[in-house]
Formats: structure tokens, C-alpha cells, sequence
């Protein structure tokens, strides 16, 4: 988190985040998070308008985080079953390739995983790449992320990233052209976005 933390902006008014003694709070004394601190979990905060997000403040803050879906890693076993049942996602792969390719060119890109508390498939070659430069977010908490978050209202400044991958995400959230916005937004303007759908897949989460 300290790598970019000048990069984070209160989701619901978009002013700078301000930390002190790992409390996340907004900069903004107009805005209700300049006292009432965004919620923190495992050291991860919440950051969060939860005015516009089916993200409750009060359940989260109330719940000792039984309100939060936390998901550990798959196991082995699960991961051979999963691809024994579906197969390679040999596409991905070879995509994410020829974005490696891309960010060669780019000296310390910014990359930002949009729902990234599960790893992508074909995601970890980047990963293991350029670790110390992604910034990754999910609404769940997961040891994969630096902060929980809503994409229809990305905690970040505009303009700041360079790649943004948001792989199997359109599908689960309430308004995706929301959400392309968002990603828009804080993209440089001669960044690129690598996203994936779903073509056929049955009703999920």
C-alpha cells in the first residue's frame, strides 16, 4: 500500500485519502469519512461510498466481519478438478502474453486488478513480473488485494494506471457501463484495458 498511497481518493467525494495510524479516513472536512474513519479488516481497508453500494457500513462495522465474504486460496485438488472439468484457458494464456509484451515498453507500469481477490487465469505471469506495481481491489476480503472495494466507484485517482485487467467482473456487478467508467477514468491516456467476458455461462454470483 505505501508504494501508491498518494494514488487513493475517497471513493464517495473523490478527495484525497488521508492515513493516520493506519485509520483511512477522507481529507475533505465537507465529506462524512473525514471523521468517520472507512472500515479496516486484516489491514485492508473498505474504502467504500457506501451511500451507493450494496455494501453495508453498518453490517461490516457491527458484523466482526462475518458480514464479508473471505475466500482462501483454491486448493490443488480443485484447481486439477476445475481444469480436468473445463479444461486449459489456453486463450488467456497466450492474451496475456502479448500483454507482457506491451508493458515491456513501459518503464515501472502501474497496473490495477479489478476484482482481483481470486487470481485470473493467465494473470500470474504478470503477477510475478510486476508484483510491486499492482494495485489490486475486490468487495471481498482476500489475501490478493490491498484494499476492498466497489468498481463502480474506484478509489483511485484519474489517470494514474497504465494497465487495467478486469477479467470474469462485468458479469457480477449492477451496472457495467458504470464500471467501464470508472476504469476510464483512472486509466492514462495511452493505457490499455485487457478484459474478459463470459460468452455462455450459467446464472453466477
Amino acid at each position: 500500500m505505501k508504494s501508491f498511497t498518494n494514488l487513493l481518493l475517497c471513493p464517495k467525494c473523490k478527495s484525497d485519502i488521508k492515513i493516520l495510524e493506519n485509520n483511512y479516513y477522507c481529507s475533505n472536512q465537507n465529506c462524512e469519512h473525514f471523521k468517520l474513519q472507512f472500515p479496516n479488516f486484516n489491514n485492508v481497508p473498505a474504502l467504500v461510498d457506501f451511500d451507493n453500494s450494496i455494501i453495508n457500513y453498518k453490517q461490516l462495522v457491527h458484523a466482526n466481519n462475518s458480514a464479508l465474504i473471505i475466500r482462501d486460496k483454491p486448493s490443488k485438488f480443485k484447481k486439477v478438478i476445475r481444469t480436468i472439468l473445463n479444461g486449459s484457458n489456453t486463450k488467456s494464456r497466450n492474451n496475456f502474453e502479448i500483454c507482457l509484451g506491451v508493458l515491456q515498453n513501459l518503464d515501472k507500469p502501474r497496473i490495477l486488478i479489478v476484482g482481483g481477490g481470486t487470481i485470473g487465469v493467465g494473470s500470474e505471469s504478470i503477477i510475478e513480473k510486476y508484483n510491486n506495481e499492482i494495485i489490486s481491489f475486490d468487495v471481498y476480503y482476500s489475501p490478493t488485494i490491498d484494499f476492498i472495494a466497489d468498481a463502480h466507484s474506484i478509489p483511485l485517482a484519474t489517470s494514474c494506471i497504465d494497465l487495467i485487467i478486469i477479467q470474469a467482473v462485468l458479469e457480477h456487478v449492477l451496472d457495467p457501463d458504470a464500471v467501464v467508467s470508472e476504469c476510464y477514468r483512472v486509466l492514462k491516456k495511452e493505457g490499455y484495458i485487457y478484459a474478459e467476458t463470459p460468452f455462455l455461462q450459467h446464472v453466477h454470483e
